[in-house]
């Protein structure tokens, strides 16, 4: 188990414009916000409300940060980092989201 700080009392469900990891101003709704204690990086779990082709909402994950006064959206690249952010998907899942 990964240690993690929960930022949800800020972000929860909030929808929110942010800057893709292409550059794009796109809005998302916000479903969890948290810190890595590992490595002290952001990050954020959020949709577009779009649903594939099993009728599932799509859900992405991506590291947070701010630059330039604008929030934005980095791809989550190393293999190890992914891991500790599913684990806290995981454990929001199992707890309602009441992490």
């Amino acid at each position: 188990m990964y240690a993690w700080k929960s930022r949800k009392y800020k972000w929860k469900y909030w929808k929110r414009t942010l800057i893709n990891p292409d550059g794009e101003e796109v809005d998302a709704e916000v479903l969890i916000f948290f810190e890595l204690e590992s490595n002290h990086k952001e990050y954020l779990v959020y949709t577009y409300n779009e649903k594939d082709k099993n009728d599932m909402i799509t859900v992405y994950a991506s590291a947070f940060v701010e630059e330039n006064g604008k929030f934005c959206l980095k791809p989550i690249e190393a293999d190890e980092e992914w891991e500790q952010v599913k684990e806290v998907m995981r454990q929001t899942i199992k707890s309602g989201g009441d992490n």
